[in-house]
């Protein structure tokens, strides 16, 4: 686990490395440096404290849950969790993003790394994806929340994109008080329960994801007073 935590947090700090090795152009950067992107806390000594101690164990502790099968990341930006998850020997790898700019660093940072051949991306929208392969282990970053309502639509969408046997999915969500709000939340884990699913709600607490804390908070069902909550939803 050790070992996973120190690649996790290289690849969340490798911006000036593939800078200094120009394995990526001052277009890429630009687009690096953006404001939805993690990397642009790389850049000083406050933003690497945050990627330690929020990013970081947000990651792990994400990756770890899986079963090490066919791994299948939603909104995968550059590419960081993908690369993680192939290094931490997931069978096969896939990460999909509806924006090419950033599929173009990921694939850089996987040829980097000499990952290029058994790492896939592909610039695909998440309600036109096929797959030949059915995946058993699913993630998305603050992404999932993004692709629309009604969930249940979501959650139907991306069970047909899973094998029949055990499947694992963990959603990062955001913007938690206004989805509350609007009973995004309750139509969320209808959806993935109709899909046979059994799913928990955990907030995301810097410093302490899948703590005791959090799972005390998730379990009075006070997810809605935090900036982020993580679902997790495992078909047997």
């Amino acid at each position: 686990m050790r070992h996973d935590i120190r690649k996790a947090y290289n690849l969340l700090v490798d911006f000036s490395v593939l800078e200094k090795n120009n394995v990526i152009d001052p277009d890429d950067i630009k687009n690096i440096l953006s404001k939805k992107l993690s990397h642009k806390y790389s850049k000083s000594i406050f933003g690497r404290l945050y990627l330690r101690y929020y990013y970081l164990p947000m990651i792990v502790s994400a990756l770890s849950k899986f079963d090490k099968g066919h791994y299948l990341e939603l909104g995968c930006g550059t590419g960081t969790q993908v690369l993680l998850a192939k290094h931490m020997g997931f069978k096969s790898v896939l990460g999909i993003d509806l924006i090419p700019e950033r599929i173009k660093i990921a694939f850089k940072r996987a040829q980097y790394y000499n990952l290029s051949e058994s790492i896939d991306f592909k610039v695909e929208d998440f309600w036109k994806i096929k797959l030949a392969t059915p995946v058993d282990a699913v993630y998305s970053m603050f992404a999932f929340e993004l692709f629309g309502i009604p969930p249940a639509n979501a959650c139907r969408h991306l069970s047909s994109l899973c094998s029949q046997k055990k499947v694992i999915v963990i959603l990062d969500i955001g913007n938690v008080k206004r989805l509350y709000n609007e009973n995004y939340f309750i139509e969320l884990v209808s959806g993935f329960e109709e899909q046979g699913f059994i799913v928990s709600l955990e907030p995301l607490i810097p410093f302490f994801v899948n703590s005791f804390i959090s799972k005390v908070l998730g379990k009075y069902n006070l997810h809605f007073l935090f900036r982020a909550v993580r679902l997790i939803a495992i078909r047997p």
